[in-house]
């Protein structure tokens, strides 16, 4: 059975700030967002509009798809991996699946592949 990867914006959302490394305020500050507004859709308290997550798609460096917490690659996507000790297998699956989308969106981009 294939786990369910689909995530919610808000978790799409976290990830993609904690894999860029980036503060709120600085994600905020690069997308034209204010700080406040940024963190009510990180939490949920806030429905993210399209062209919010446009603009952080683009300050993260990340494809739209990655934070409309819907993958296409997901659906195509298989993992078979061994996990030591409390590792979570959905969040191996998951930080995989960034790291194919975010290859699918360099290439996309004709962004050449380092050797």
């Amino acid at each position: 059975m294939v786990a369910d990867t689909t995530q919610t914006v808000p978790q799409a959302l976290a990830q993609a700030l904690s894999v860029a490394g980036m503060s709120q305020r600085q994600a905020a500050a690069a997308a034209g967002l204010s700080q406040a507004t940024l963190s009510r859709i990180v939490t949920g308290s806030r429905t993210a509009t399209v062209p919010e997550l446009l603009a952080l798609s683009q300050a993260l460096s990340v494809p739209l798809t990655m934070l409309s917490g819907v993958s296409p690659l997901a659906e195509r996507c298989q993992v078979a991996a061994r996990r030591e000790g409390d590792a979570a297998m959905d969040s191996m699956r998951g930080t995989l699946l960034h790291f194919h989308e975010l290859d699918a969106y360099l290439d996309g981009q004709a962004v050449p592949r380092g050797h």
